[in-house]
């Protein structure tokens, strides 16, 4: 169990999950970008936000 409440451990938590999603190395108008190879449309800290809500709501049930 982590240390941290969800406020505090929010960002990094964010951080971290980006970091493990695998990326594509794209070159584009001679620049190399990385783009993810996940969904653009699924936000990954929305997601992450609403577990921790449903998380906190059955604690008090």
């Amino acid at each position: 169990m982590g240390a941290k409440g969800y406020a505090v451990g929010f960002e990094g938590l964010i951080e971290f999950i980006n970091g493990q999603i695998p990326t594509n190395e794209v070159i584009r108008k001679a620049l190399r970008e990385e783009e993810k190879m996940f969904p653009a449309i699924v936000n990954v800290a929305t997601v992450v936000a609403t577990c921790a809500v449903a998380q906190a709501r059955s604690w008090r049930l």
